[in-house]
C-alpha cells in the first residue's frame, strides 16, 4: 500500500513539473506570435468549445475555422 501511495505521489509530481515546463517553453520559446493572433486563437477557441465533438460532431472545428477566417488569421 505504501509503495502505491509513493508511486502515485511521484507520478503526480512528474505530471505537475512536466506541465509547468511545457507552459514555460511555450511562452518563452523561439516562436513568437502577435497579440492579435493570440487574441484570435483565444476568442475562437472559446467560441468553438461550446460545441464539443462528442455531441456536435464537426461543428466545433467548423466554428473555430470560420472564426479564425473572420479574424483574418490562419487556423
Amino acid at each position: 500500500m505504501r509503495i502505491a501511495k509513493t508511486s502515485l505521489t511521484f507520478a503526480a509530481v512528474i505530471i505537475l513539473v512536466g506541465t509547468s515546463m511545457r507552459l514555460t517553453l511555450a511562452q518563452d520559446g523561439p516562436i513568437k506570435i502577435s497579440r492579435l493572433r493570440s487574441d484570435s486563437i483565444h476568442t475562437c477557441g472559446t467560441a468553438a468549445a461550446k460545441f464539443p465533438d462528442y455531441s456536435w460532431g464537426n461543428t466545433e472545428m467548423f466554428i473555430y475555422r470560420a472564426c479564425m477566417t473572420g479574424h483574418r488569421q490562419q487556423e
